[in-house]
């Protein structure tokens, strides 16, 4: 075989492998989370209510990829749960705010979505101020934070204000005799802002930007608690990858002037492999239920971590 022949063969196999490349899509599936309670003494010590999780997964909630970012509340002697539903498009992953309700805390039904966006909304918190309901939710790619309220519990819910603008992740407030905290994230920075109450614009706080580059403690995992007289902030540790555990920190000095936390000596409080369905990553940590010695905790997780699907395209198309 002659040089020229050898030449127009390479070049067939290379037209042919980028002619391969090109009728193929590479399609990221995200993780399927599900969701489910943990029950023990204490908040550092809890593990999965025996035979009943998940409690909510993605069957049955219409065309859903996962459900992830729970928040229980307990009233009227009914349970809630509010939740992301994710559902996956061709351009990105879009997220709305769904509910269901139980009353036995375990089996879950009327699941409905009450909150819808064009792009992905998550992390649905409830705080109860003044008899009144009020949520966070995370609309980050909108570039700012809400703050809704509930017109009619649980179902109809209204959009009151935006308390900050930009990107910021996972919102969470905190209520204290001084006022309101606002605490935020964006990758691996942590914000503080302040407001004397919620009428009056949120402002920077003097420790404003509180956590610098630090993906272990940046990123809320749930709503600031109190238990035994400490207030916790649960936090997700994302340092090796997306869903690895949750840390605690302890606040230890939250006033208009200064914040200041430490991570507990009994954290991590949650991670993976307890259970199946949570085998891979888990995420969120809220407290819904506490007596002198027990406690009761909702949870995400996810069996697998992300994985891709490779897709042939028709040719036309």
């Amino acid at each position: 075989m002659n040089l020229l022949a050898i030449m127009v063969a390479t070049i067939g196999i290379l037209s042919i492998a980028i002619l391969s490349l090109l009728m193929i899509k590479i399609v990221k599936r995200p993780a399927v989370w599900s969701i489910g309670i943990f029950h023990g003494n204490n908040v550092f010590e809890t593990k999965p209510v025996k035979g009943v999780n998940p409690i909510i997964d993605r069957n049955g909630i219409g065309n859903a990829t996962f459900v992830a970012d729970p928040f229980i509340i307990n009233e009227a002697d009914k349970y809630y749960c509010f939740y992301e539903i994710g559902k996956s498009t061709d351009k990105y992953a879009k997220g709305e705010i769904g509910f269901s309700e139980s009353r036995d805390g375990i089996n879950y039904e009327k699941h409905s979505i009450i909150i819808s966006g064009e792009t992905s909304l998550s992390f649905p918190i409830i705080y109860n101020f003044n008899d009144e309901y009020y949520m966070t939710l995370n609309s980050y790619y909108e570039q700012e934070v809400r703050l809704y309220i509930a017109k009619e519990f649980p179902s109809k819910w209204e959009l009151l204000k935006v308390l900050v603008k930009g990107y910021h992740s996972d919102p969470s407030l905190l209520r204290t005799e001084e006022g309101f905290f606002l605490i935020t994230s964006n990758g691996n920075d942590a914000y503080l802002f302040y407001s004397a109450n919620l009428e009056e614009e949120f402002r920077e706080h003097p420790n404003h930007h509180f956590v610098r580059n630090d993906a272990k403690y940046a990123r809320n995992a749930g709503k600031i608690f109190c238990f035994q007289d400490d207030l916790y902030r649960p936090v997700q540790d994302c340092s090796k990858f997306y869903g690895e555990k949750v840390r605690l920190m302890i606040i230890k000095e939250c006033t208009p002037q200064k914040y200041f936390e430490v991570e507990s000596e009994r954290s991590p409080v949650l991670f993976p492999g307890k259970e199946k369905w949570c085998r891979k990553k888990m995420h969120t940590f809220n407290l819904y239920h506490q007596e002198e010695d027990q406690v009761y905790i909702v949870a995400d997780g996810a069996a697998e971590k992300n994985t891709y699907k490779i897709i042939r395209k028709r040719i036309g198309r």
